[in-house]
């Protein structure tokens, strides 16, 4: 999709505000939008509120499912290859951090799960965590 320059309408604008992320096509257009001061848009400033709340806080040491991870759970996660790799995408850090700091943790999380990239990510944790027993012999 070819943006359009929000200076003069021109197709094919090539350049973003740093600020406001809207396109322009030209150092000129450039300059010309810079005399009026912009802002971030709504969605992008609520995303990096989100992100800068710190983790929630919880009242006691168990979840309301009563499930926490182990000493030997927690290190077979840190130390998978594969989950290291995966943590390493940006908008998989972003969605978890947004997950961590929501009100609603769960629903947020619900959400996320539509993401191929966060089931991906889940399977691996899951597999990890539960790893497939041998079958008797």
């Amino acid at each position: 999709m070819v943006a359009q320059c929000i200076v003069c309408g021109k197709e094919g604008a090539g350049y973003k505000c740093p600020v406001c992320r809207r396109p322009y096509c030209s150092v000129v257009c450039y300059k010309v939008h810079k005399e009026v001061p912009c802002s971030k848009p709504d969605d992008v400033a609520r995303e990096e509120a989100a992100l800068r709340q710190p983790p929630r806080q919880f009242e006691n040491d168990t979840d309301e499912s009563g499930t926490r991870l182990n000493k030997d759970q927690l290190e077979a996660l840190a130390t998978s290859d594969e989950i290291r790799r995966m943590l390493r995408d940006e908008a998989l850090q972003k969605l978890i951090l947004k997950i961590d700091s929501a009100e609603e943790a769960e629903k947020e999380l619900d959400l996320a799960m539509q993401d191929p990239a966060v089931q991906e990510f889940a399977q691996k944790v899951l597999g990890i965590l539960t790893p497939e027993e041998p079958a008797p012999q």
